[in-house]
């Protein structure tokens, strides 16, 4: 007999592995983190199916399905067997369709054990959406602010490394947040997808009475942050990074590689060239040809970054707390300190 089980009493199974039995393509947009791609049919089967479902008959289809099937069962079993050890399979599909009903039998035959998601991918987004359209987020959320360079990246991965209840934003979204904020990385997820792996490290932390994150706009490149943790961030507590502008330079290039991605750069750079102004785009652009890019990092961080966000380079009273960034471990350890007196 198939089993079906709702997304929240999924998750509070003793080890629970969810099996996404959708295409690669869809699995890429979005799935549940840490779920295993099985997909029982490529995208170009799962169209062909479609067509003969449209143009032919449901029956026709369903035959269809099941000769493209039957050869790969062995290895998805197996797979599915393997991954399994010790743990109980939740399989899913789009919707809680014919895909996982399928499997779900098939398995039940081989005397393997799996629950089958209700309303499959298409639930667990709706628990998603409803996580992400409430008031508020349930954690006070601390934020560190400061200039362009002061480490905060950094410092966030140090925290975690010290089991603060830290997230990296700017790591999920695979974007440093400003016009240089893909230079050297790869694509963006989609939102979806961000939205999932922000809900999985924020599940992780669910016990916890805080989280940390770093200061970002509304939006981190292309991804759009969910609307109750930008309302948090708006009202938690404010911790100032500080640190002097050589060390903040030299932060930049080891960051950014600079030396590597002189094109990259000068691309992002005349985005701001309307800002910045013809004549100091022009020397820039000169500088990162000649290699300058001390220099270019200073211009930009004296002429354009540190006016916009206009953060204080020392101590200020005005912030709940300051610490030097010079040291991202020290400074992870301080503010562990203020947080955990």
């Amino acid at each position: 007999m198939i089993h079906d089980i709702d997304f929240e009493d999924a998750l509070n199974l003793s080890h629970p592995i969810f099996i996404d039995v959708r295409t690669e393509s869809e699995y890429q947009e979005d799935h549940i983190p840490v779920s295993l791609n099985v997909p029982i049919f490529s995208d170009t089967e799962r169209k062909e199916i479609g067509i003969t479902y449209k143009n032919d008959s449901p029956e026709a289809a369903r035959k269809l399905g099941l000769n493209i099937l039957s050869p790969k069962l062995p290895r998805i079993i197996e797979s599915i067997e393997k991954a399994g050890v010790g743990k109980t399979p939740v399989l899913y599909c789009w919707r809680g369709g014919m895909r996982s009903r399928a499997l779900a039998a098939i398995l039940e035959l081989m005397n393997i054990h799996a629950f089958r998601l209700k309303g499959g991918y298409k639930g667990y987004r709706q628990y998603i959406n409803n996580y992400f359209h409430r008031e508020k987020i349930p954690f006070e959320v601390i934020v560190l602010y400061g200039l362009t360079g002061t480490g905060k990246t950094q410092v966030i991965k140090e925290l975690v490394k010290l089991g603060v209840s830290a997230v990296d934003l700017e790591g999920l979204a695979n974007n440093r947040g400003s016009v240089f904020g893909n230079v050297g990385l790869l694509s963006q997820p989609t939102q979806k997808m961000f939205e999932s792996m922000l809900w999985f490290q924020l599940h992780q932390y669910r016990n916890k009475k805080f989280i940390v994150v770093e200061c970002e706009s509304k939006r981190i490149g292309r991804i759009t942050l969910p609307p109750p943790l930008f309302a948090g961030m708006k009202e938690g507590k404010r911790i100032l990074l500080f640190d002097n502008i050589s060390h903040r330079i030299e932060r930049i290039l080891k960051e950014y590689q600079v030396g590597q991605y002189t094109q990259e750069l000068i691309e992002a750079l005349n985005k701001l060239k309307n800002r910045l102004g013809s004549e100091t785009m022009e020397s820039l652009v000169r500088m990162i040809n000649s290699g300058s890019f001390y220099t270019a990092v200073e211009t930009l961080l004296v002429k354009y970054y540190d006016p916009l966000y206009n953060y204080p380079d020392h101590s200020s009273p005005k912030y709940d707390f300051s610490v030097c960034s010079f040291d991202e471990k020290k400074a992870a350890r301080e503010i562990l300190n203020y947080l955990q007196p």
